[in-house]
């Protein structure tokens, strides 16, 4: 069941909800009145969620994460301690970040994809489902990875160096440029 935060209480000064039987929400979160939460959410301490943005049911937002205006989390995603999810962002059902990742402004994140610590997704990419992303890549703006692929750890793959669009398939890189970056 989708709740507004409007529904939250507050209590010596901490902001609290109205929980369900298996709802946890943590102390001194923050979540705009816009804000929808879905049942049996599992929301850390300190996170902040933004105007108009919807947590699935059964996510889990770890501590001091940031969830963007107008961003959405799927049920049963798992955002890691100090991620940053941008305004209108989109992280599919099922999904796993890590802790510390940044995730940009309209970038899309498939359903069971998974990103490891303290990486960074560029705004507008899209990440399709099922993509591993290992612990601190580097994805730029407006990349494209589809499913199946791999990216290993401290791999940087940035529009803005091989070209103005880029694909990445399972075993190979692709660079299809309208026009060459200069």
């Amino acid at each position: 069941m989708m709740r507004y935060a409007e529904d939250k209480v507050k209590t010596n000064g901490i902001d609290y909800y109205r929980l369900e039987e298996n709802d946890r929400i943590g102390k001194n979160v923050y979540a705009a009145r816009s804000a929808r939460i879905g049942g049996e959410a599992s929301i850390g301490d300190g996170t902040r969620i933004g105007e108009g943005a919807c947590i699935g049911n059964g996510a889990c937002i770890g501590d001091s994460a940031r969830i963007g205006d107008g961003a959405r989390v799927g049920s049963g995603a798992h955002i890691g301690n100090g991620t940053r999810i941008g305004e209108g962002a989109c992280i599919g059902d099922e999904a796993s970040i890590g802790d510390e990742v940044s995730i940009g402004n309209g970038a899309k994140i498939g359903s069971w994809a998974g990103i490891g610590d303290e990486g960074e997704i560029g705004d507008g990419a899209k990440i399709d489902g099922g993509v591993r992303i290992e612990e601190g890549a580097r994805i730029g703006n407006g990349v494209r990875i589809r499913s199946g692929t791999e990216i290993g750890n401290r791999i940087c793959i940035d529009v803005r160096i091989f070209c103005d669009s880029v694909q990445v398939d399972a075993g190979f890189l692709a660079c299809m440029p309208d026009r060459w970056a200069g």
